[in-house]
This record gives structure tokens, C-alpha cells and sequence, in this order.
């Protein structure tokens, strides 16, 4: 579903962001996996996999890859890292990046037909060299994942924040 402004995807990735669920808590209670309750629902669950994985499939959750951690600690989470699973950097990631996202949305205010540039340097394939990406793309709806679509772009778009307002 695309939205024509901001607020109801914002509203959207905050749902997404919320602290666990009475029934994620109630469940890792049942199994004993402790859980403070502030958790994000999508870290919650990643917990909850991660514990309940070994008895069910017979095998230990993946460690992080060194690029996950690496990324983690680059979004500034401050958490324990060594030892994390892929699961639950990935979805510490998630969450880091919706935040992101959210904190984008409501301060740019973006809305359909909007101009807006992105924050980053581009290849040319020819040559190789890197320039700055000068393309003003024009916004045609917002996703109910924060991600920003553009008219005429083929279903080009881009996270809010790798975007910057030109019209302003």
C-alpha cells in the first residue's frame, strides 16, 4: 500500500518498532528465555527463534557475519555483539534503520511531488569514476515500509534517509 504523504508511514514503522508483544513475553517466560519487555517486537522474535532454533531444528543459530557487526556498530548500537546471531544483528539492523527512516520522515515531511536529490555518489560505468549523483527525482508515493517511490523512475526509489528536499 503507498501513501501520498508521510504520516501514515510513519505511523506505519513506529507499529513496526514497538516494544514485544504480551504474547512474545508470555512465551519466552514459558520457555524460560529472559526478555526485559523493552525490546523491539522484531528483536523479540529474533530472540525467541534464536533460543527455540537448537530445539527444533538441532542446530545452533549462524553467528553475525563480521559485516553485520561491523555495520551495527557503525548505526551506533551499543549492545552486546560478539556471539550474536545473524538473525538478531539482522533484525537489531532493521530496527536501527527504521529509526533512521522515522527520524526522516518527520523531519523532512515528504509528500507526493515533492523534488528531492539523493545523498550519494554514483559510478560511471564507462570510466569508473565517482561522481555526485545530481538526479532530482520527484516522489510519487511513500510505502508502508518508509521507502520513497519516484514518478517516472521505473521503480527507482530510496529510504528517506538517503534523501534530501531540493525545493527547499
Amino acid at each position: 500500500m503507498s501513501h501520498r504523504s508521510w504520516e501514515t508511514a510513519v505511523h506505519c514503522l513506529e507499529a513496526k518498532i514497538a516494544p514485544a508483544t504480551a504474547a512474545q513475553l508470555r512465551v519466552a517466560e514459558a520457555i524460560g528465555l529472559p526478555l526485559a519487555g523493552s525490546e523491539p517486537q522484531m528483536v523479540a522474535a529474533a530472540m525467541l527463534e534464536d533460543y527455540l532454533k537448537p530445539l527444533i531444528r538441532g542446530v545452533p543459530p549462524q553467528e553475525a557475519t563480521d559485516r553485520q557487526v561491523d555495520f551495527l556498530a557503525e548505526l551506533g548500537y551499543a549492545g552486546i555483539v560478539e556471539g550474536v546471531s545473524a538473525n538478531l544483528a539482522s533484525s537489531w539492523i532493521d530496527y536501527h534503520l527504521t529509526l533512521l527512516n522515522i527520524t526522516a520522515l518527520s523531519q523532512m515531511k515528504f509528500q507526493r511531488g515533492d523534488s528531492v536529490a539523493m545523498i550519494r555518489d554514483c559510478v560511471d560505468v564507462s570510466t569508473g569514476e565517482i561522481l555526485p549523483d545530481t538526479r532530482v527525482w520527484v516522489i510519487s508515493s511513500i510505502d508502508r515500509r518508509g521507502r520513497v517511490h519516484f514518478k517516472g523512475g521505473g521503480g527507482r526509489g530510496a529510504w528517506p534517509s538517503q534523501l534530501y528536499r531540493m525545493d527547499d
